[in-house]
């Protein structure tokens, strides 16, 4: 009975493997830590944009409205 199950399961692992390999052939690891790398520095990114973003909503919300915002802000470099 053992041995039927342990047949059974390679028959399984193999034909899963066989229709869905775990790595293509081609792929070597270079290709996936360049892969991880590119998606922390656009996860970076994303943090940062969010937090920019809410910023300006703040910011627009303190200072009672969008033109007085763009007024603000062009009063504020216009400065020099």
């Amino acid at each position: 009975m053992q041995d039927a199950i342990a047949i059974a399961k390679a028959k399984i692992k193999e034909k899963f493997y066989s229709e869905f390999p775990p790595y293509p052939k081609d792929t070597d690891l270079t290709h996936h830590v360049s892969k991880a790398g590119l998606s922390a520095l656009l996860l970076t990114g994303a943090i940062i944009g969010f937090g920019g973003f809410s910023c300006m909503i703040v910011a627009f919300a303190s200072s009672g409205g969008i033109m007085n915002f763009i007024t603000g802000w062009l009063t504020s470099i216009s400065v020099f």
